[in-house]
């Protein structure tokens, strides 16, 4: 139990805005970028919570239609999921350009 608290506390660390003053210009936009990739880690990690619900209630109705129907099962055509799909190619290229925006961003700072 006590790691899992750290573990919230350090993780809650993260999303804290620095209290500190900054000292120059350029440690300015350092932040205004790190804040930037802050935020849309966060809206990733949320599609990324989207797209897990919908795989598991999916699951879910796959699941309870074996249950009730095992000898149709294997004669059903089940829903193509297009729209999870094109979502999931959606986050798939948002995502490789957050990556190729942040190893410019740590090349940049380094």
């Amino acid at each position: 139990m006590i790691h899992k608290a750290k573990y919230h506390e350090r993780k809650s660390n993260l999303y804290e805005r620095p209290t500190f003053r900054t000292r120059n210009v350029e440690e300015k936009d350092m932040l205004r970028e790190v804040e930037h990739f802050q935020n849309r880690f966060i809206v990733q990690k949320q599609n990324i919570g989207a797209f897990l619900h919908d795989i598991n209630a999916d699951e879910h109705k796959l699941v309870e239609f074996a249950k009730d129907h095992p000898v149709a099962l294997n004669h059903v055509h089940f829903e193509d999921h297009t729209k999870t799909r094109d979502n999931m190619e959606g986050f798939a290229r948002t995502y490789n350009e957050i990556k190729q925006e942040f190893r410019k961003f740590l090349v940049k700072w380094k």
